[in-house]
């Protein structure tokens, strides 16, 4: 590939941006994300207690 080493830093780009992206994400979650992880914590609380 001819533009071999302008592809490989476009991807290193992407793939940088797509982590910080994900940790922002992490970070401020969605208000249906922590309804979600809520949820998934109780249930697993009630399944720790049987």
């Amino acid at each position: 590939m001819h533009n071999r080493v302008k592809m490989d830093a476009y991807m290193l780009r992407l793939a940088k941006w797509r982590e910080q992206r994900y940790q922002e994400w992490l970070a401020n979650p969605s208000p249906l994300a922590q309804r979600l992880r809520a949820v998934k914590a109780q249930r697993e609380q009630e399944l720790l207690k049987r």
